[in-house]
């Protein structure tokens, strides 16, 4: 028998195979119809450049041209203006004066609404973070079957305009109002409007969802299988909190006291319904110095004040709060 094939066409050919490579099918289109691979692409654009030194700022070139436009260039124009001098009328004028701030350090009236903000800002910022924890703790580990329910009602405040929120507390909160209707069936009569306590619980519950949502995201990232091995070790539930379960969730912790301050060093609505006359914040004499007294340079040293306060206070915080954590603190 011989080696060679009876025929002259090739094994290939017999099978109904060409052993010569056929047109090839574009992958991008299923069914004629042209699905972009945009991701895969912009993936292999990553990795190919990703050791570039440039890389970087490329990625965040879009965030920093929106800041640089948005943020840096009108705090930058305030900064400005806080050294114009006023003009009767509304209007001002260039000038290099330090006016503005002078008589912002050396008026007492002034001085007192930027240390109420301040002292209302870390009151409603400890209260929140005491308050959301829990729920945020609990809404992770309970295992509830109704634990969604409970993440749409920390989020439904979030669809309420905070004016609108202010408004609700000003209605329970007034003299005719629910609160002091229910306090006066027990022969006490006190009402939490324009007061320290009506302020922090107002604020509060504006900084519960934000502070509740990063707290949660933080706790359910965390890794169980540490937890599990405190209880192995004897560790009850106490324990096992204060000395994992905590320690772990001190990022979730720091961000959410973070945002909570700085929401609240800003507040207006809240403190203009809640906490005026009585309770005077910074940002509500802004407001006047400009619609009523019509002085924009000295609201805008007022402004800048309040910002480079707030500044200040953040760093601080994140300067204790790393070293602490670089010495092996719990906070």
């Amino acid at each position: 028998m011989s080696d060679e094939p009876s025929s002259g066409v090739g094994a290939g050919q017999r099978s109904g195979v060409s052993d010569e490579p056929g047109p090839t099918v574009d992958a991008s289109r299923r069914g004629g119809i042209t699905v972009p691979f945009l991701h895969d692409r912009l993936h292999g654009l990553v990795q190919r450049y990703k050791q570039e030194s440039y890389a970087g700022y490329l990625l965040a070139g879009p965030y920093l041209f929106y800041m640089l436009l948005f943020f840096f260039i009108p705090i930058g124009y305030i900064f400005l203006v806080s050294f114009y001098q006023n003009v009767p009328a509304g209007t001002m004028e260039p000038a290099f004066t330090l006016e503005n701030y002078i008589r912002f350090f050396t008026t007492p009236q002034y001085l007192n609404a930027l240390y109420v903000t301040v002292e209302i800002s870390v009151i409603s910022t400890l209260f929140t973070i005491v308050v959301s924890y829990p729920i945020a703790y609990f809404i992770v580990f309970a295992e509830w079957r109704y634990s969604e329910v409970l993440v749409l009602l920390v989020i439904a405040p979030m669809l309420v305009g905070n004016v609108v929120r202010a408004f609700g507390w000003f209605a329970l909160m007034g003299s005719s109002g629910v609160i002091n209707q229910v306090l006066g069936v027990f022969g006490v009569q006190y009402t939490l409007l324009n007061t320290m306590p009506g302020m922090v619980i107002a604020i509060s519950s504006v900084l519960m969802p934000f502070a509740v949502l990063i707290l949660m995201s933080v706790l359910y990232t965390m890794d169980t299988d540490l937890i599990d091995a405190a209880y192995n070790l004897g560790g009850n539930r106490l324990q096992t909190f204060l000395y994992v379960t905590f320690p772990l969730s001190l990022p979730g912790v720091i961000g959410a006291t973070l945002i909570a301050f700085v929401l609240t060093m800003g507040t207006f609505a809240t403190a203009v319904f809640i906490g005026e006359p009585n309770i005077r914040m910074l940002a509500p004499v802004i407001y006047r110095t400009t619609s009523r007294d019509l002085n924009w340079a000295f609201a805008a040293a007022m402004s800048f004040v309040l910002l480079a306060v707030s500044l200040l206070l953040v760093y601080l915080y994140t300067v204790v709060t790393n070293r602490n954590r670089a010495e092996g603190g719990a906070i």
